[in-house]
């Protein structure tokens, strides 16, 4: 048996699997975990491919790491979606004192639980509290400030559709300290060039620095993914002040690397 996800209108990616593990269908969207010939356990929410066991570390450490191993006391972060835990196991790599993990759907973070190890590992920090609600119903009602804001979330479909509006990011404007930053992942720089433009338009008119940082992700759409690191003061980089220990692809080399940004994408930011 295969799972596929289409890509784009003539693109799909094609994933054997040996074993298919959890299948069911909560009231936001279709969950299956399946164990796969060559990706391990593979995560697809409503027909697209989330997490595989083989690659998810291109993506989660390439979110986490180069924000917040350029603050030098990292204290309090809030994650947004993320319900697989891959994200919040790297968060947890840093010296800070207080996650919150707003996730929609209950469901996906309990099928993970059951079959992905990090999460069993994780999950009882003390440092970690989690909350299964809306996003933007959590933000508008926050009374934490955060030094980092995580958004680790889905394509931007049904509820995900608010993270490409405008209001969204006038309110995270307000739960930010004032150093504090956005680590948005921001889809494929290969298919998603629309999404990605209207992103930056929005972010562009309420954020004074915008960072834009790339990695391989072999089994996300064009195999290259797209970060934005978003700051209400000028900064022009991100140096690092500690890289965290047991990482698979971020180390120093990795995190400048990461911001050298290709031309065509310099034309799409005014770079």
């Amino acid at each position: 048996m295969f799972f596929s996800e289409k890509q784009n209108k003539g693109t799909e990616l094609r994933i054997k699997a040996k074993k298919i593990l959890f299948r069911k269908k909560s009231k936001f969207q279709k969950i299956e975990i399946f164990e796969s010939y060559d990706w391990g356990k593979v995560l697809m929410l409503d027909s697209l491919f989330m997490l595989t066991e083989r690659d998810e570390f291109f993506y989660h450490e390439s979110l986490v790491h180069p924000i917040l191993s350029s603050i030098k006391n990292p204290e309090n972060v809030l994650i947004i979606g993320g319900g697989d835990c891959g994200t919040l196991r790297e968060v947890l790599k840093h010296p800070v004192k207080k996650v919150i993990q707003v996730e929609i759907d209950e469901l996906v973070f309990k099928a993970s639980l059951k079959y992905f190890p990090w999460v069993k590992k994780i999950y009882k920090d003390k440092r970690v509290s989690f909350i299964f609600e809306d996003a933007k119903d959590f933000i508008k009602n926050a009374e934490d400030k955060f030094d980092v804001v995580i958004l680790d979330t889905s394509d931007p479909v049904g509820p995900a559709k608010v993270f490409y509006k405008k209001e969204f990011y006038e309110d995270l404007k307000k739960i930010l300290k004032k150093n504090g930053g956005l680590a948005i992942q921001a889809e494929s720089p290969i298919h998603h060039l629309k999404r990605i433009k209207k992103l930056y338009e929005i972010l562009k008119d309420e954020y004074k620095s915008i960072l834009p940082y790339l990695s391989p992700m072999p089994t996300y759409p064009g195999g290259l993914w797209l970060y934005l690191f978003v700051f209400n003061k000028k900064i022009k980089m991100l140096k690092p002040v500690r890289i965290p220990k047991n990482t698979r692809y971020y180390n120093k080399e990795i995190h400048f690397s990461g911001f050298k940004i290709p031309e065509f994408l310099k034309r799409i930011f005014g770079i």
